[in-house]
């Protein structure tokens, strides 16, 4: 099973696919618009099965609803638990690698 975290932006959202052993195997960065669901799910072919976690604030709603609406499973991330995650980086209690796509999952 692969879990791809989304880190949503006005002007593009960052996928990260991770495997089962919690290595991020693949990242791609995608414009917002919208026909970034093709995109997306084309690179996300490799990765299967797959689930998709997406950040919970505004940003994200389109995309969630496309990849919905094309069959895939997805999940809400809400914004307290990515704001809990990044202020514990920046506190120096966590790794930065994980911020963004990566530490959704």
């Amino acid at each position: 099973m692969f879990m791809i975290g989304i880190d949503p932006h006005k002007g593009s959202h960052t996928a990260a696919a991770v495997d089962q052993t919690e290595a991020v195997v693949a990242c791609l960065r995608v414009a917002a618009h919208a026909d970034q669901r093709a995109g997306l799910l084309e690179w996300a072919a490799a990765f299967e099965p797959r689930v998709w976690a997406v950040g919970g604030d505004g940003d994200g709603g389109l995309v969630a609803k496309q990849l919905v609406a094309a069959g895939e499973r997805v999940l809400d991330v809400p914004p307290c638990r990515l704001w809990r995650r990044q202020h514990r980086v920046r506190r120096g209690m966590g790794s930065p690698t994980g911020v963004g796509a990566g530490s959704m999952i």
